[in-house]
């Protein structure tokens, strides 16, 4: 919707409000005139307030359960407490990652200055009513589900957010005199949110303090290695020290690349994702000079992300972030496993959701995907079936293994292809010794891997959707960890037995496959990881827009 300017606003509105206290509205008995301006404003159709009001119909619902009676300003019209206690968290709401503006706080403060001579009239005791809820219930609105629909920004985004009677919130928080408090109980609960809310914080001071110098371009191939002598080395020092990643009292300055400044420079490297080498290379100089504000507004769409999570991720649980490339599996919120892990390609992203884990299964078969089977398979079929049997793949027709040497697959296309493909367990078996089913709409599993040597790139993006792990045996060992029978011995056994064996969980695992770019660790640390599937750029758009 396109906005009218805030002075068109104030003159509707005024022309509204003279509109009510003439005639549009009148007193019923023992109603104060506040509540008949109430009423009437919320009763009306018109643009003005439309425009002026962001959650209108909460504001409706809000006033007409308590008969349109004020709520932040007494029988005199002087504002109470509760409005200078929404004022300040509505101040601080950039701390948030949120924007104040969009909760009233320029029209807030002037009527609130306003009030400092005494009462104000009845149209302004109403308006200031009516911002003033407006700006709880969207601020509440936002803190607990975002400013975006997730599903509208993210179409792989299928987790369900939180929900609460936003409406009830603000009625005890108004009663209990706990405005700000209760709106701070809104945000996320989750230690990760707080660290990185004040990651953003400190983020912000860099960008208050002038941000950070850039570094000279690379040329193409080029690279500087540890002990060169060149002027962008003074560059990259200048650049790491302004972040804190080089230690300034071990700083001897100058252009040659020392060891102490090989050192920040792999610290560098590894909480932004990239291969820890040392060599400053083009992916290294490209990460650097990203600019400050640019990665406020990282930090500030990663916020955003997370107001979007379910309540509870569970007392025990795994969390996958795919631009991390990572694995973790939390108690409580304590870290208890990690690995690493390979996701989707960019053409195949891996979806963001959720699951709950079930099955571990020992010598798994891979039932080849029907995309793969003809997009990849049908013409080494076509050239050579001999050769895709030896690789131990059967043709199978409904539950019969068909001989696939005796196939006309020149007859077949992918749109008539009849068959199923299912590769025996094995050495040759992409999936590896073991892989872990969460029942989910895409298909998605995690699973081991016939290519370990994947695990050491410093970027991941190398399978069909599926999420292969770089410690498999251990993750099914601390699943099974409960059933005595489920030694780590009984696990070798069984994911080198070349026999499929499912294993039941006896407690469901929740799994979460989320998609965070920007983060701060449990040792408070910000990690800051390239946008793999260039999902941060629609949600900064929108955030921008909206």
């Amino acid at each position: 919707m396109m906005f009218m300017s805030a002075w068109v606003r104030r003159v509707l509105f005024g022309t509204l409000c003279a509109f009510v206290s003439l005639g549009g509205a009148h007193a019923a008995p023992g109603e104060s005139p506040v509540t008949a301006e109430l009423r009437g404003r919320l009763q009306a159709t018109s643009t003005a307030v439309d425009d002026e009001l962001r959650s209108r119909p909460l504001v409706a619902r809000f006033y007409g359960a308590r008969a349109w009676r004020p709520a932040w300003t007494d029988a005199q019209g002087r504002p109470g407490a509760a409005v200078d206690a929404l004022y300040g968290a509505v101040a601080r709401a950039g701390d948030e990652g949120l924007r104040p503006a969009d909760y009233h706080r320029a029209a807030l403060r002037k009527l609130l200055d306003g009030s400092r001579g005494g009462a104000l009239g009845v149209a302004q005791a109403a308006e200031l009513e009516l911002l003033a809820t407006d700006a709880y219930l969207t601020y509440g609105r936002h803190l607990l589900g975002g400013r975006l629909d997730p599903q509208g920004i993210d179409k792989d985004w299928t987790l369900k957010g939180r929900s609460r009677d936003l409406v009830a919130v603000l009625q005890q928080a108004l009663a209990q005199q706990r405005v700000a408090e209760s709106l701070a109980e809104l945000a996320p609960a989750y230690p990760g949110y707080a660290r990185l809310r004040e990651g953003l914080a400190r983020l912000r001071q860099t960008v208050a303090a002038g941000g950070w110098p850039a570094v000279g371009a690379l040329a193409k191939g080029e690279r500087l290695e540890p002990g060169v002598q060149d002027p962008r080395i003074a560059e990259v020092r200048a650049r790491l020290l302004a972040t804190g990643e080089l230690d300034a009292t071990q700083d001897i300055g100058g252009d040659v690349y020392d060891p102490a400044l090989v050192a920040a420079v792999k610290g560098f490297q590894a909480r932004h994702g990239l291969l820890e080498d040392g060599v400053i290379g083009g992916a290294t100089v490209l990460a650097m000079n990203v600019t400050a504000r640019e990665r406020v507004a990282q930090l500030e769409l990663n916020l955003e992300r997370w107001r979007w999570l379910p309540a509870d991720l569970g007392s025990r649980y795994i969390l996958i972030n795919i631009p991390a490339f990572e694995l973790a599996v939390f108690e409580g919120n304590q870290r208890v496993f990690e690995a690493r892990v390979v996701v989707g390609q960019q053409v195949k992203p891996t979806p963001v959701f959720t699951g709950r884990m079930q099955q571990v299964v020992f010598s798994p078969y891979w039932n080849v995907p029907r995309s793969i089977a003809t997009e990849e398979l049908l013409p080494q079929l076509r050239r050579n079936p001999a050769k895709v049997a030896g690789q131990n793949i059967r043709v199978l027709d409904g539950s019969t293994v068909v001989d696939a040497t005796a196939v006309d697959w020149s007859q077949v296309t992918p749109a008539n292809f009849p068959y199923r493909l299912r590769q025996d367990p094995g050495a040759a078996n992409p999936l590896g010794r073991v892989k872990f089913l969460f029942p989910n709409r895409y298909d998605v599993y995690l699973h081991d891997t016939s290519k370990p040597g994947l695990f050491e790139r410093s970027q991941r993006t190398f399978s069909h959707g599926c999420i292969r792990v770089s410690r498999p045996l251990e993750l099914a060992q601390y699943l099974l960890r409960h059933d005595p029978k489920w030694t780590r011995e009984a696990i070798d056994a069984a994911a080198e037995a070349g026999r499929e064996r499912v294993v039941q969980l006896t407690e469901e695992v929740p799994v979460h496959i989320l998609y965070w770019t920007a983060w701060v660790d449990e040792h408070g640390v910000l990690q800051l990881r390239n946008d793999v599937y260039q999902r941060d750029r629609p949600v900064a758009k929108a955030l921008q827009a909206t």
